[in-house]
């Protein structure tokens, strides 16, 4: 009875010292199954996370098999995420009209809608092959089948640069179109648009291919019906 009361007030204290000194950058507002979460204070998940609660910069979220969950930030954009996904908030700042959010997909897939009305948005998920920064818009990124990053558009326009390192002069900032079905070596930031997919593996390799719009729509309708 004594070590768990022990137990509780310790989880208590590391919780309530995270809420003190981290930033409130959103909250969960629809969770389906398991939910768990990890931070800096807390060296292993828990799940007591729920609808209504609070996210925290620094957080790092996963759900479990046949589970999902979504994060309404402070600027009204949307992070949703699908079964068996990890995912930490690493930056977000909110201030003068402009939004800067980076965030990391360990593993799973992750949907993400951007408001742009209401300001700039500076807004970046990477993954452990890419990273896809976007530009007013509604999309997805998946990672951990074969190793490979997977992003799908289904609004607006995101550009993709790999996580490769190369010699900065070979590199440009600026992103480029390009025609597909083919595979090539990602060395530039490449861009894709609504009803576009590109598949990118670990040495910057990629595909972009057109895709049936109307999957993605149905999938982005009916992610938070239960």
């Amino acid at each position: 009875m004594g070590s768990s009361i022990v137990l509780r007030f310790t989880i208590f204290i590391l919780i309530f010292s995270t809420l003190i000194f981290s930033k409130n950058i959103g909250v969960v507002d629809f969770r389906l199954g398991e939910l768990y979460l990890k931070n800096d204070s807390l060296s292993n998940w828990i799940d007591t996370i729920d609808e209504g609660d609070s996210i925290f910069l620094n957080d790092t979220l996963k759900t479990g098999s046949e589970s999902k969950c979504e994060v309404l930030l402070v600027d009204k954009s949307l992070i949703r995420m699908g079964e068996k996904t990890i995912y930490t908030f690493k930056t977000y700042k909110n201030e003068n009209n402009s939004v800067k959010c980076e965030g990391e997909l360990l593993d799973g897939v992750v949907w993400s809608k951007v408001d742009t009305e209401s300001g700039k948005r500076d807004f970046k998920i990477a993954s452990p092959v890419a990273v896809a920064a976007v530009v007013g818009t509604i999309y997805k990124v998946e990672y951990g089948k074969n190793k490979k990053g997977v992003i799908s558009v289904l609004e607006g326009r995101v550009n993709i640069n790999p996580w490769v390192k190369r010699d900065k002069k070979s590199r440009s900032l600026k992103p480029k179109e390009i025609d597909g079905p083919k595979e090539v070596s990602l060395k530039d930031w490449v861009s894709i648009v609504k009803g576009e997919i590109l598949i990118v593996d670990g040495w910057g390799n990629y595909e972009k291919k057109k895709i049936d719009i109307s999957d993605l729509e149905n999938e982005w309708k009916s992610f938070n019906k239960k």
